[in-house]
C-alpha cells in the first residue's frame, strides 16, 4: 500500500490531462468543421427540421407562445430549442455559426464522457483511445455541427449510459444504487425532451435486464421502478403543459402519427418524405371546417397513426420488405443522400463505420463475461435498429449507438496492445 500511494497523484494527473486533451481536440476539430460547413453551404439550413428548432428557440427566448405554425402547438419537445434559446439573448438574429459552435462544445463534452466511460470499464489506455476516436470520428463530428437535436441529445444520452452502467454494476448495493438509478431516469427524461425517440428506451432496457438478470431480480425490478419514477417526474412539466393546452395527455409530440405514417404507408420507401402532409391535412380541414386548430392537430396525429397501423396489419410482407430496406439505410456504410455520397467522404464514412463495428463486435465478444455494464455499450445499437426498422431510417439515427461501440472497440484495442507489450517483454526476458 505504501508503494502505491506516491503514484496516485501522477495517475490522477495523467487522467486529467487525458480528458483535457480529448476535450480540446474534439472541440478544435468540431469548430474547424463548423467553419468549413458554413463556408461551403453558407448561413442557411440544409435540413428542414432546423427551421422549426430555430423558430421555437426564438419563442422560448422571447417568452412567446411555444408553437410552430398554425397547427404546431405540440410540434416539438422543448429540449433542443431550450439549448438554442440563449443565442437569441445575445443576438437579435443569431448567426447559424453560433449554433454550430455551441454544438461543437456539446460534442466535445460527448467525447469527454465517452472517454470517462471507457476508462471506467477498461482502464486508462482505453480512455485515451475512446476519447480520441470519438473526437475525430466523422459522424460524431457531423452530429455536433448540424442544427439538429442530435447535437444536444448525445451528451445527455451518454451521461445517462455512463450512470446506468455504474448502476447495473452496483445493483447488489441497494442502499446506494437507487441514487444512480434515480439519476439515470432523470437523464433519460432530459434526453427524451431533446429527442423523443428515447421514450421507449427505459421500457426496452428494463425488459431485457429483468428477463435475463438471474440474480436479485426483485431488487432489480424495484430499482427500475425508481428509474421510471424519476423519468416521469422529469417529463411531468411537459406532460402537464400539453394537457393544459390540448386537454389530452401527450407523452412527446403530435408528430408521432405523421412519423409512423412516414414509415408505414403504401408509398413508403424507408426514407423520410413528408410531402403527404399538406394533402392529408387539407383533407382533414375540409372534413372538419369548424374545428379548432388544436383539435385538427390532435386529430391529424390520431388519424395517421391509425392509418399506418391499419396498413401495416393488412400488408405484412411489405412491412418486412420495408424493414430490410430501413435496416440497410440505417447501417449503410455510405451516406444515403446522393449529395453527401461523394469521394472521398463516402470512403471515410464507410471506413470509420466498419472499423467501429468490427472493433465493437470484437470487444463485445471479449468482454461478455463482465455482464451488464458491457451490455449497456451495445444495447443502444439494438434499440435504434428495432425502432427504425419500423419508423424511417437514416444514418443520423444510428448516432446514439456509435459511442457505445467505440467504448467496446477501445477496450479491445487496449487489451490487444497490452497483450503485445507483455509478449514483447517476455521475449526480451528470455
Amino acid at each position: 500500500m505504501s508503494m502505491s500511494r506516491p503514484h496516485e497523484p501522477k495517475t490522477n494527473h495523467q487522467e486529467r490531462m487525458c480528458l483535457v486533451v480529448v476535450f480540446l481536440a474534439a472541440l478544435a476539430v468540431r469548430v474547424v468543421a463548423a467553419v468549413a460547413w458554413e463556408w461551403h453551404f453558407g448561413p442557411r439550413f440544409v435540413f428542414g427540421d432546423s427551421e422549426s428548432y430555430w423558430h421555437l428557440a426564438r419563442c422560448l427566448a422571447h417568452c412567446q407562445p411555444y408553437r410552430f405554425g398554425d397547427f404546431g402547438t405540440v410540434f416539438r419537445t422543448p429540449g433542443y430549442p431550450a439549448l438554442l434559446a440563449p443565442l437569441f439573448w445575445f443576438f437579435d438574429s443569431p448567426p447559424t455559426l453560433a449554433a454550430r459552435i455551441e454544438g461543437s462544445l456539446l460534442g466535445a463534452i460527448a467525447a469527454l464522457v465517452t472517454a470517462i466511460w471507457a476508462g471506467n470499464l477498461f482502464g486508462s489506455r482505453a480512455r485515451w483511445l475512446a476519447g480520441l476516436i470519438m473526437a475525430f470520428h466523422p459522424e460524431m463530428v457531423l452530429s455536433s455541427i448540424l442544427i439538429l437535436s442530435e447535437g444536444g441529445f448525445l451528451p445527455v444520452w451518454l451521461v445517462h449510459l455512463l450512470v446506468l452502467s455504474q448502476a447495473l454494476s452496483r445493483t447488489h448495493a441497494a442502499k446506494t444504487a437507487w441514487k444512480e438509478w434515480f439519476l439515470a431516469g432523470c437523464l433519460v427524461g432530459l434526453a427524451t425532451l431533446i429527442r423523443p425517440a428515447a421514450i421507449l428506451w427505459l421500457p426496452f432496457c428494463a425488459t431485457v435486464t429483468i428477463t435475463f438478470f438471474t440474480r436479485q431480480r426483485l431488487q432489480l425490478v424495484i430499482l427500475w421502478a425508481v428509474c421510471l419514477l424519476a423519468f416521469g417526474l422529469t417529463m411531468s412539466l411537459w406532460w402537464v403543459r400539453n394537457y393544459r393546452v390540448t386537454g389530452r395527455w401527450i407523452l412527446t409530440t403530435t408528430q408521432a402519427g405523421p412519423t409512423l405514417y412516414d414509415g408505414l404507408h403504401p408509398g413508403a420507401t424507408g426514407a423520410s418524405d413528408m410531402s403527404f402532409v399538406p394533402n392529408k391535412f387539407r383533407e382533414l380541414q375540409q372534413s372538419r371546417p369548424d374545428a379548432r386548430p388544436i383539435d385538427l392537430e390532435l386529430e391529424f396525429d390520431r388519424r395517421l397513426s391509425a392509418e399506418a397501423i391499419r396498413w401495416a396489419w393488412s400488408h405484412p410482407r411489405q412491412v418486412v420488405s420495408l424493414a430490410i430496406v430501413k435496416f440497410r439505410r440505417l447501417w449503410n456504410p455510405f451516406p444515403n443522400d446522393p449529395g453527401f455520397n461523394v469521394w472521398p467522404i463516402n470512403l471515410i464514412v464507410a471506413g470509420c463505420l466498419l472499423g467501429v463495428l468490427v472493433l465493437g463486435l470484437a470487444g463485445c465478444l471479449k468482454f461478455k463475461s463482465i455482464g451488464w455494464p458491457v451490455a449497456v455499450c451495445w444495447l443502444p445499437a439494438v434499440y435504434v435498429t428495432l425502432l427504425h426498422v419500423i419508423f424511417v431510417a437514416s444514418i443520423r439515427y444510428r448516432w446514439p449507438a456509435i459511442p457505445g461501440l467505440i467504448v467496446l472497440g477501445a477496450g479491445f484495442l487496449a487489451e490487444t496492445i497490452q497483450g503485445i507489450r507483455v509478449r514483447d517483454v517476455k521475449m526480451v526476458d528470455t
